[in-house]
């Protein structure tokens, strides 16, 4: 799993840096948490993501019968990726995680604190 992320990396920054998005993929690179490691690698000459994701279009269509859908039309117009969206969702996700964590008991325990944790029952 960890090699495929890399490998997804690797196919995102070289398409950044080869449709002139520089700034982008030297971002990337610097919020990745392998630096060193991607900065080693270069993308093998018989791939790009472009192709993959041609590719995966052909199967999909052979399989299915119909072509994928990558992308989809906002239901508001809003971008969905906007940092204010993305935060919200992340805080959503994480109370969503934090209530099934405690047995969705947070809202009832009255804590105030949502990242301390029960204690371990010794039964």
């Amino acid at each position: 799993n960890s090699e495929r992320q890399h490998d997804i990396l690797i196919l995102i920054l070289s398409h950044l840096q080869s449709h002139g998005y520089i700034e982008t993929a030297t971002t990337l690179l610097n919020e990745s948490r392998s630096v060193e490691t991607l900065a080693k690698y270069d993308l093998a000459d018989n791939i790009d993501l472009m192709q993959v994701l041609k590719e995966y279009d052909e199967y999909y269509k052979m399989k299915f019968g119909r072509r994928p859908v990558f992308c989809r039309r906002n239901q508001n117009g809003v971008n969905n990726n906007s940092d204010e969206t993305v935060s919200r969702k992340h805080t959503r996700n994480k109370r969503r995680s934090m209530n099934s964590y405690h047995g969705r008991q947070s809202a009832r325990d009255n804590s105030t604190d949502p990242t301390v944790l029960p204690p371990l029952s010794t039964n």
